[in-house]
């Protein structure tokens, strides 16, 4: 005897098969592209490539994560710190990626006055939460920028666990960015052995 299939198994079989024939980019519209085909990419790009910062500064707040994400680079490669409040609102942006990659600018900016908008940005709440690897790259950053004072206080920091592995790795890298830029502390060669 067969058994008879309702209507409703045919429309839930109907959706998982159309879902999974749609390409990851279109099911989230917040996703970067990394599609040079894209005319407005290869403007922002070009614009990147002969050092215009001005012309990059209103791509910073783009609708399109895409373009956010391009204009950033382009801020990371021409190394301008007269962009640094700019550059700091994408520290809140939606998407992890572009926090991130906004984190490692500021940091390249090599400003002691970047240190303030990158403590404002690190989540302390949960070591384990969706921020952690933008928290890996804030601290990086601030080894990139901070004094030796933001080098104490990194040191002084107790509660890492090793499972916590983002924030052991940024505080690493910290202290290897303060060392190459000639800062440091007892407490720091220690803690790197």
């Amino acid at each position: 005897m067969m058994r008879r299939l309702y209507p409703p198994f045919f429309a839930f079989f109907f959706l998982i098969l159309w879902y999974g024939c749609i390409p990851p980019e279109e099911m989230d519209p917040g996703r970067i592209k990394r599609d040079f085909s894209d005319p407005a990419v290869r403007h922002v790009v070009d614009l990147a490539d002969r050092q215009q910062a001005d012309s990059l500064v209103p791509y910073l707040t783009s609708a399109s994560p895409t373009l956010r994400y391009y204009a950033l680079k382009g801020m990371a490669a021409i190394r301008d710190s007269t962009y640094l409040d700019q550059v700091a609102v994408l520290l809140d942006d939606p998407l992890p990626e572009i926090q991130s990659l906004a984190a490692y600018t500021l940091g390249l900016f090599g400003s002691p006055k970047a240190v303030r908008h990158l403590l404002l940005a690190f989540d302390n709440s949960d070591t384990v939460s969706a921020r952690s690897p933008v928290n890996e790259w804030i601290l990086e950053a601030i080894g990139r920028c901070g004094t030796q004072k933001e080098l104490a206080n990194l040191l002084a920091v107790t509660t890492y666990l090793p499972r916590d592995t983002p924030l052991v790795n940024g505080r690493s890298k910290a202290v290897y960015r303060f060392a190459l830029r000639k800062i440091t502390l007892p407490e720091g060669k220690k803690l790197m052995l």
